[in-house]
């Protein structure tokens, strides 16, 4: 169990937080616990999420499903779902479900079941070829070995009044 805490404070950021992330990992779990908790006189608001990768043997063979009727918003256009498994392809996706849903993840030889609280809505992310190329740190073929899936509150802000707290779980359990 990691547990380390930040207490920060700069011109850009003019409250006084304390943030807490916990992770905690077995064999067949992965769980993070993020507190964000307002240590000063006045209340604040943020958005924001947790931003997990996650390893894949091949994204071309991985998809998700969860999401149900769900309304999204895509940055990249991408081609109408057939079908309720969010499938990926070499096409970069940044896409925002409203919904906050439990998921399964196939990463292609494995079941993860996702669950989340205190987040309200999944981004879903991956470069896709092109996109791979661009970043420096990233070999141009490596897209294909992850796909990004957020817990986030993006498009409402929370708000933390003083002296309460905000807490967001993200769980992610082996299932076969």
């Amino acid at each position: 169990v990691l547990s380390p805490i930040i207490q920060h404070k700069t011109d850009n950021w003019l409250h006084s937080a304390q943030l807490t992330l916990q992770t905690i990992l077995t064999a067949t779990l992965f769980k993070q616990i993020l507190t964000v908790k307002n240590i000063g006189t006045e209340n604040f608001s943020f958005t924001g999420g947790l931003h997990p990768y996650f390893v894949l043997n091949n994204l071309k063979e991985a998809y998700l499903t969860g999401f149900g009727n769900a309304d999204f918003t895509d940055r990249y256009p991408l081609p109408p779902m057939t079908s309720e498994h969010l499938c990926f392809s070499a096409q970069p996706i940044e896409r925002l479900y409203q919904t906050h849903t439990d998921l399964i993840l196939f990463n292609g030889l494995q079941q993860f079941s996702l669950h989340i609280e205190g987040f309200n809505q999944w981004m879903i992310w991956n470069p896709g070829a092109e996109g791979a190329r661009l970043i420096q740190d990233l070999p141009d073929e490596d897209w294909q070995k992850f796909i990004c899936i957020e817990p986030v509150c993006v498009d409402q802000s929370v708000t933390v009044k003083s002296q309460q707290s905000f807490t967001g779980l993200l769980r992610v359990e082996l299932l076969t």
